[in-house]
Order: structure tokens, then C-alpha cells, then sequence
């Protein structure tokens, strides 16, 4: 009797398996965008934006200590602005002269804390920098066309 509800119960099993299998069905699988930036419900934004917020470690950067910008007074900002403007003129007269236009007058000029060494050789203009207070140098050679 065991032998025969074994086999029943095998070739049930077999049976449901191959009926089971010319039975089966399935449908395409459909893909859809949550996020509504790339089309897809627009009512999930304000969700992914929390969500994101919640998981977001990243602090942003601080200015490491003696990086600091300090203030200026309205004198300090006044004369950095002068000195600009004045520096800003040399260079549009360096490229004027190199380029055949209003010519530049050769010579040692002090400006602030800079001494402004031009000199014209016919062939270039070169144009020495001095920062008077720590003595560097800054050599600009701007060829005549």
C-alpha cells in the first residue's frame, strides 16, 4: 500500500508539473523613472529630496584657521582699488607700445610698494616688477610686432 501511494503521489506530481508548465504565463516587464527629473511622478520629488537630505553627509569646507580674509577699512579698500587701476593702465600701455600704438616712456616708476622698471630696446619691452618691501621680482619681455 506504501508502495502504491508513493506512486500516485509521483505521477500526480509529474502530472502537475507538466500540465502546470503548458499553462504558464507571463507579461513584459515594464520599467518607470521615480524620479520626476528623468519622467516619472512628479509627487515623488519632495520624497527623494528627504531622502537624499537624510543620508547627505558631506559638510561643506571651512577656511582652515590664519586663511582668513581680514577687513579692510574704506582707506585700505580705496588705495588697493587705486593701485589696481594704475596697474591695470601699465598694462594696457605695455600692450599699446608693443603693438606700435602710444609709445611708453622708459624709465623707474614707484607705485605704493612696487618700483616699475620699463624698459624699451627696440625689440621688446620689458617690464621689471619690484615688490620694495620683500625684494621680489617679477620680469614681463612683451616682443614689438
Amino acid at each position: 500500500m506504501m508502495k502504491k501511494s508513493g506512486f500516485i503521489v509521483g505521477a500526480g506530481l509529474v502530472l502537475g508539473i507538466a500540465l502546470g508548465a503548458g499553462q504558464a504565463t507571463a507579461s513584459e516587464l515594464v520599467f518607470g523613472f521615480d524620479n520626476p527629473s528623468f519622467g516619472g511622478n512628479p509627487f515623488m520629488g519632495r520624497h527623494l529630496l528627504d531622502t537624499a537630505n537624510s543620508i547627505n553627509t558631506h559638510k561643506a569646507p571651512t577656511k582652515p584657521p590664519g586663511l582668513e580674509t581680514p577687513e579692510l577699512s574704506e582707506a585700505e579698500l580705496f588705495s588697493e582699488n587705486l593701485r589696481r587701476q594704475v596697474l591695470n593702465r601699465l598694462a594696457r600701455t605695455i600692450v599699446n607700445s608693443a603693438f606700435g600704438e602710444t609709445g611708453l616712456q622708459p624709465g623707474v616708476h614707484t607705485i605704493g610698494d612696487n618700483s616699475i622698471e620699463v624698459i624699451d630696446d627696440g625689440l621688446n619691452v620689458t617690464v621689471i616688477i619690484t615688490d620694495l618691501g620683500t625684494g621680489a621680482a617679477t620680469t614681463v619681455t612683451v616682443p614689438r610686432f
